[in-house]
């Protein structure tokens, strides 16, 4: 008999910069994360995103303090994807629609990790990372 151990945080910090839902991922985990309970390209981008969002977090301390022009090339990088992936995030569930006025869509495992992927590998580098807040898919960004 197989188990789940999902443990799934809810942050009121995250809450306040109007993202919903509002998961602390670092907090949150799962005992079905490996290479075969989610498959090795999800596990692949899940693994580098953690750990990337880990860095993001070490440096958006300085970022708030002094600015983006303070850190490395590398860092302003991450940065960068990271927010994009953390606003990416935040699809359009059905079970926030209430919080944010937008209308639930269902985006398939596949295309997320897929569009993930994109993110991380700096194929929407040039685009505004507010666009996207509340998408589906990457698709749907005009």
């Amino acid at each position: 008999m197989s188990l789940f151990d999902v443990a799934i945080v809810l942050s009121r910090s995250v809450s306040q910069m109007n993202i919903y839902p509002p998961i602390d991922i670092p907090q949150s985990s799962s005992n079905t994360i490996s290479k075969v309970g989610i498959g090795e390209d999800h596990f692949y981008i899940l693994t580098r995103f953690q750990d990337l969002l880990e860095r993001y977090n070490k440096i958006s301390h300085i970022v708030s303090i002094i600015g983006m022009s303070e850190l490395s090339p590398t860092d302003q990088i991450i940065y960068n994807r990271v927010g994009k992936v953390l606003n990416y995030l935040t699809q359009p569930f059905f079970s926030t629609e209430i919080q944010t006025s937008k209308k639930g869509v269902f985006v398939a495992k596949d295309t997320v990790v897929s569009d993930i992927k994109s993110i991380l590998e700096g194929r929407l580098d040039e685009v505004n990372s507010e666009k996207l807040l509340y998408v589906g898919a990457l698709k749907d960004v005009k």
